[in-house]
């Protein structure tokens, strides 16, 4: 079910970042430790940055294994940043392993990564979210995986209240994920379908995140703060103890001063109300 990483503070190589932890995404590629479902993440990998005073992110994605690329430790050591979000894919059953849906997904200012799955979403589920996103979000959306369905009711959210404010952006990003959170457990509640919801953007200024799952066992998710940043995996990079797993149904906020937040969800229907 896919891997993911962001990192917030002072400027690194994407190298360093991606690649050179004892525990990397590099190394998750292959020997991940805490995957609900799947053994290795080979259906592709990508990494998203802002550069220095940049608006927009760039992006680095392939449809192969993080581990056959020959380029990516060349391309790392020359290209920093200190916002960075990246993921592995492990691809559901069902869909295409192509670069399209390889994450993390860009619109605009935001970057978006999904680790999880909603049960027999093309069958049962596609059209109700669809449905949900409004035609402009909806004609950007390239490909037919979950996750980008779910980037689309984010978008609706965030597009929809207008400008960017200028201060605050965690809170402003976790209302987006807010959003998406409730439409899909909406819908996952009244067809009593399994999902699961590890989720974070960001707009290069702050970065929000999600940790939840109804009729499965949660993805894991760990987060590091550290003086010289903020680090959100799927799995801990290194055996630093500081590493803290953040608990289930929570969010996960960082403003653009590093200021970490976790707060527990509320409102939302309960694990018994799938049984």
């Amino acid at each position: 079910m896919c891997r993911l990483l962001a990192y917030f503070g002072s400027s690194l190589p994407l190298d360093q970042v991606v690649l050179e932890h004892p525990h990397s995404l590099l190394e998750q590629s292959y020997a991940p430790r805490e995957m609900v479902t799947g053994q290795v993440n080979a259906d592709g990998f990508g990494i998203g940055w802002y550069a220095d005073g940049a608006a927009l992110p760039g992006t680095y994605h392939r449809s192969t294994p993080i581990w056959s690329d020959l380029d990516l430790p060349r391309f790392g050591r020359v290209v920093a940043s200190g916002r960075v979000f990246a993921a592995l894919r492990n691809a559901s059953p069902g869909f295409p392993a192509d670069q399209q849906s390889v994450p993390p997904f860009c619109a605009g200012p935001f970057l978006f990564v999904h680790n999880g799955a909603i049960q027999a979403f093309a069958r049962r589920m596609r059209r109700q979210i669809t449905e949900r996103i409004p035609d402009a979000i909806l004609g950007t959306v390239l490909g037919p995986t979950d996750a980008e369905a779910v980037f689309g009711l984010v978008r609706a959210r965030l597009e929809g209240r207008g400008a960017v404010p200028d201060d605050e952006p965690g809170p402003w990003l976790r209302s987006g994920l807010e959003h998406a959170v409730r439409e899909v457990i909406t819908l996952a509640r009244e067809k009593r379908l399994q999902v699961s919801l590890n989720m974070g953007i960001t707009d290069g200024r702050g970065m929000a995140f999600c940790r939840l799952a109804r009729g499965i066992r949660p993805n894991s998710l760990y987060v590091r703060s550290l003086s010289g940043g903020v680090w959100v995996a799927s799995e801990p990079l290194d055996a630093d103890p500081d590493w803290q797993e953040v608990p289930h149904d929570t969010w996960l906020t960082v403003g653009e001063e590093g200021i970490l937040n976790l707060d527990p969800m509320e409102g939302l229907p309960a694990e018994d109300d799938w049984s």
